[in-house]
């Protein structure tokens, strides 16, 4: 943050041991006046291919997506899938919207949809400067409140035009890392480590990099964002195989994929990468009562260190 001013309010959770921003109380109107002055930072880059990977496990969810990303101009789209039945599927839905540039793999079903993207499209993925990450989530252990993340993430990534189009062009500089989206207001106290601690240090030790239980953590959750390729290169290179994951069915918390979700921001912040929180104005979901709400979407940048820490009322 050096001399500017904090974006986004960053508090030390004693609840869950964790520095983390301060993602409850929203953006505040003059933070987000600021933070729009972003978009003379940059120029503008060519319209220039963008991949899309977006994993298929609950096909009832996909057609979602793919009316959403119609935003997304000169778009290569990578699908991964557990069942030949499924690529099928796909194949005839994206062949009726007539999407131009597709291509669909039949992987097992490990690793959610981490594994596919790292792993079975990682050659592909790598080749694009910039790539999203999307896909078919369902999040039934959090019954109703399941279906209004899911509309967020798709909102924020995907469906929101102005978001796109920012998201884009900041990610066009070398400097820049991820933009995740604004954890919606139920998640917003879970966007801590949870039983992942562990894992994520060792991770993060075998990319270089090491981090303490107090260091600051943000990260994509829900596992929608977008990316420049070279801030995550050190994830595809990792090696991973499927074995290196948790066989179906896991819990909601504490195997690879929850680490590895969190390394996504991890690794951004570990190499000094400036990375964003897309705020979707006024369709932030459950950001209603906030009275200083900005209703504007934006792109707020993230703190980086030196942190200023105000703590947690919890």
């Amino acid at each position: 943050m050096n001399s500017q001013k904090a974006h986004i309010k960053v508090i030390a959770d004693k609840k869950s041991n964790c520095i983390r921003p301060y993602w409850e109380i929203g953006p505040t109107t003059t933070n987000s006046k600021e933070i729009l002055s972003v978009q003379d930072k940059f120029a503008s880059p060519e319209d220039e291919p963008v991949a899309i990977h977006c994993h298929v496990f609950h096909m009832e969810l996909f057609e979602e997506l793919t009316d959403a990303w119609k935003s997304i101009h000169n778009r290569v789209i990578f699908i991964s899938t557990d069942t030949i039945l499924k690529a099928k599927l796909i194949e005839k839905i994206l062949s009726a919207k007539c999407e131009p540039n597709f291509s669909i793999k039949v992987t097992p079903n490990i690793g959610r949809d981490i594994a596919p993207l790292l792993i079975s499209w990682k050659e592909e993925i790598t080749k694009f400067d910039l790539f999203i990450h999307c896909h078919t989530k369902k999040s039934p252990h959090f019954s109703s409140s399941g279906k209004l993340w899911r509309s967020s993430l798709v909102e924020a990534t995907l469906r929101n035009k102005v978001l796109s189009s920012e998201s884009r062009r900041l990610l066009k500089h070398s400097a820049s890392g991820i933009v995740m989206p604004w954890p919606i207001y139920f998640m917003c106290p879970y966007t801590n480590w949870g039983k992942n601690y562990l894992s994520c240090s060792e991770l993060m030790r075998r990319m270089g990099h090491s981090i303490k239980e107090d260091s600051f953590l943000y990260y994509p959750a829900g596992s929608f964002f977008w990316a420049r390729t070279e801030a995550l290169k050190p994830l595809f290179n990792l090696g991973l195989k499927q074995s290196d994951f948790e066989p179906e069915p896991i819990t909601y918390d504490g195997h690879m994929p929850h680490a590895i979700e969190r390394c996504f921001g991890l690794l951004a912040m570990s190499t000094n990468k400036i990375s964003y929180a897309a705020w979707p104005g006024d369709n932030a979901k459950d950001f209603s009562s906030y009275r200083n709400k900005f209703n504007k979407s934006c792109l707020i940048e993230l703190p980086r260190a030196p942190i200023e820490v105000v703590f947690s009322p919890w």
